[in-house]
């Protein structure tokens, strides 16, 4: 006897992967920073999957997220964008340097 399988997928392949990027910030530590990472990340539409915020003792930051949500599959369009909603926040205080990289599994 056959099992009822009338809701069955009968589509095997796994499911694509949700392309997860990794962005690091590093800039001279002030006040609020973080939060306005957070902001600006949001503001583009990702998701914060995970955070780490380093601030050392000579004042400098290190900022790295674990992000999902990115609309477009480019990531070169991605650093655009994040890199002119750096600009909104450099006018008001110090130059960032940005990296980020594609860490879908």
């Amino acid at each position: 006897m056959k099992p009822d399988c009338a809701g069955c997928a009968t589509n095997n392949a796994a499911p694509a992967a949700t392309p997860m990027y990794e962005i690091t910030f590093s800039t001279i530590d002030k006040p609020k920073l973080l939060s306005e990472l957070t902001s600006l990340l949001g503001e583009l539409g990702l998701n914060i999957q995970e955070a780490h915020a380093f601030s050392t003792n000579d004042g400098y930051s290190l900022d790295v997220f674990i992000v999902v949500g990115w609309h477009d599959e480019e990531i070169e369009d991605l650093i655009e964008a994040v890199q002119k909603e750096i600009g909104r926040i450099e006018e008001n205080g110090p130059r960032f340097e940005l990296q980020m990289q594609d860490v879908t599994g």
